[in-house]
């Protein structure tokens, strides 16, 4: 009878345990949920920490290899434009032309960027003579450079420059925003949002796929690792001509170090981008690559002091301009320009807020500085936490179970030792 009890409580004490360890890991992982909002959030935190930034970077372009040339052609055959395989191989001429080292400036919304003519980072580059200044300070877009027969430069509103529509190769765009909206707010608006977790070589990671609004036409798709930070950004869209979306570009988002601000926080950036560009695919569907461009940063510095001007371009004497903003065509006299430009901005429309936040707003609308967001949790993953909490549970469960087995058949046997033998007569 005393068995059969022990049996039967022992059968009980699993039930319950086993009961115990399966709600704790729902409830873990239910607590850990990863949301449209929770991935907001975290976007949101990272663009919050920078408000102005100067980087010099370099960009660099690679020669379309021989043997790609019948790939690429063949990509283009696959979408009905055969011809057009030309358009996409990179010469070396395009290589030299391109390739580049920029100096860039962002406050707010505010951003221009300096190009130089290429050159290693072991060789200094003359920071008064860029061949190319592009500067926008809010309203208006200018830009500035030399060509074989003197300065040429033209000015256009936002929409004339299609400022926000071209996600332009640049360290924010890599990981604060799209098309000039932060990725806070792609994520949050998105018209369809998915997202799943993925493992990659081992390691665990979370995949997000959005489409920006319903009239786009483009789909992203962000890859987020264990530090919640994007490592990968793939870029579906459609030509009218194209029978299906495809893939058009892949960045590799990598080399992230921890850089000290102006005041001492320390904000993790990447170092590292590469942009693979695609035209099409082969039957098999295998995407084919035509272009893969390098951006590598050089020097880092955050949240520092800009003034204003150095968003305002001023044009020198005898530069050829296009006016895209007024509608007069092409101007000669600069100075008339400037002029004109200094009287049409003070009609423009206030300046957009900035998309990437000077700092974090509370519930009461009272700004916190910078230095007083509260830090981020712990860089793990939170899906893993739960699953490891679980893993660690069960650990322990089986750890109880085995000790208390030991413990009850060590008394047993002491009692078996301990009972009277029976003698016969």
């Amino acid at each position: 009878m005393s068995r059969t009890y022990s049996r039967a409580a022992w059968r009980a004490v699993i039930l319950v345990i086993v009961v115990i360890l399966g709600h704790t890991c729902v409830f873990a992982q239910a607590r850990s949920a990863v949301t449209r909002e929770r991935v907001a959030e975290w976007l949101r935190y990272q663009e919050g920490q920078v408000h102005s930034a100067r980087f010099v970077f370099e960009v660099t372009h690679s020669v379309t290899p021989p043997g790609s040339v019948s790939l690429i052609r063949e990509a283009c055959r696959n979408r009905g434009q055969e011809n057009d395989y030309v358009h996409y191989l990179v010469t070396d001429e395009f290589v030299a032309r391109n390739n580049g080292v920029v100096q860039w400036w962002r406050k707010g919304v505010a951003e221009r960027s300096d190009r130089y003519p290429y050159s290693d980072a072991k060789s200094a580059f003359d920071a008064n003579a860029p061949v190319l200044t592009t500067a926008f300070d809010g309203q208006v877009v200018r830009a500035l450079g030399k060509t074989g027969t003197g300065l040429a430069g033209s000015i256009n509103t936002v929409d004339g420059a299609d400022w926000n529509r071209d996600n332009r190769v640049g360290p924010y765009s890599l990981i604060y925003e799209w098309y000039g909206t932060p990725y806070s707010k792609v994520v949050a608006d998105a018209a369809d949002f998915k997202m799943s977790p993925v493992v990659r070589d081992g390691k665990s990671y979370t995949e997000v796929t959005l489409l920006a609004n319903k009239t786009d036409w483009l789909t992203a798709v962000l890859l987020l690792d264990e530090n919640r930070r994007i490592v990968e950004r793939q870029v579906y869209g459609k030509l009218d001509k194209e029978p299906a979306a495809r893939l058009w570009e892949k960045v590799i988002i990598s080399d992230y170090q921890s850089i000290k601000d102006a005041g001492g926080e320390t904000i993790w950036f990447p170092r590292q981008a590469v942009y693979h560009r695609f035209c099409g695919a082969l039957a098999n569907g295998t995407p084919v690559e035509y272009s893969a461009e390098t951006l590598r940063i050089r020097e880092i510095a955050l949240n520092i002091d800009i003034p204003d001007s150095k968003f305002v371009l001023t044009f020198p004497p005898g530069t050829r301009i296009y006016d895209g903003m007024t509608g007069l065509g092409f101007l000669d006299r600069a100075e008339e320009l400037n002029a004109l430009l200094d009287e049409s901005v003070d009609k423009l429309p206030a300046a957009a807020p900035a998309k990437v936040p000077v700092a974090v707003t509370s519930e009461d609308e009272h700004i916190t500085p910078a230095s007083a967001v509260p830090k981020p949790r712990p860089a793990v993953a939170v899906a893993s936490v739960s699953h490891y909490l679980c893993w660690v549970i069960l650990a322990v469960v089986v750890v109880v179970l085995a000790i208390t087995a030991l413990v009850v058949h060590h008394r047993r046997t002491l009692r078996a030792r301990q009972r009277p033998t029976s003698q016969t007569p």
